[in-house]
């Protein structure tokens, strides 16, 4: 016939049962809240549109400075507020809340 191999019981095994945690608990466990990101998202409704405006005042100060010697400048003010605009749209659009 076959051989039988016997398997320890449980609680009988020394590797079993460790004499202290792999691993401490903390006393007070620390929030892991990114609390600027969580107040940016809550007022996101307000500040989105305020970003916008901020983008079509600079078109527009684009278009006063047409054919002025300061529309390169004019034009590099609207690209970087239009990136960072889309930027922090972005960011809103894939922001996750940590797992406490």
């Amino acid at each position: 016939m076959s051989k039988i191999i016997p398997f320890p019981r449980v609680g009988h095994h020394s590797l079993m049962q460790p004499d202290k945690p792999l691993h401490e608990p903390s006393k007070k466990p620390a929030p892991n809240v990114n609390w600027v990101g969580l107040m940016f998202i809550l007022a996101w409704p307000v500040l989105r549109w305020v970003f916008a405006f901020d983008v079509l005042i600079q078109v527009v100060r684009l278009l006063y400075h047409w054919n002025d010697g300061m529309f390169w400048w004019a034009a590099l003010r609207v690209i970087v507020h239009f990136a960072g605009y889309v930027a922090a749209y972005c960011w809103v659009a894939n922001y996750r809340t940590p797992k406490l």
